[in-house]
């Protein structure tokens, strides 16, 4: 019940976004990494991760930058 109506206000008001840019990471034997960057919603607790486009996904081990290291932004989707 709390996660529908935090879903509904996120819906109302927007997605309170952190991202965090993993564009100059690579793995360990030198490929692409996993991901280019992640967002996570302060409210509803909502991960997502971009390689082609956004896709929602539980947290991912491989999203190891620091909160410190995020940055904030508000939109709607």
């Amino acid at each position: 019940m709390y996660k529908k109506i935090l879903r509904m206000i996120c819906s109302v008001v927007g997605h309170k976004w952190y991202y965090k840019d993993y564009t100059g990471w690579m793995e360990n034997n030198g490929e692409k990494y996993y991901f280019e960057a992640s967002r996570n919603c302060l409210l509803y607790n909502e991960n997502q991760y971009f390689t082609d486009e956004w896709k929602s996904n539980e947290k991912s081990k491989y999203d190891i930058e620091k909160d410190s290291q995020s940055s904030k932004f508000s939109n709607h989707h």
